[in-house]
């Protein structure tokens, strides 16, 4: 992983959007959510 000074601009972190636990850290740390992914079971 690269930081700031290495010529990271934005880093992204992933989860399940059961994982309320990890969700309530990234908006602790300032992050936003960017993208959203849907799926349906067949």
């Amino acid at each position: 992983m690269r930081g700031p000074g290495q010529g990271a601009v934005r880093p992204e972190l992933y989860t399940w959007d059961f994982n309320k636990g990890a969700i309530a850290m990234y908006r602790a740390m300032d992050m936003t959510p960017r993208r959203y992914v849907f799926g349906k079971k067949l």
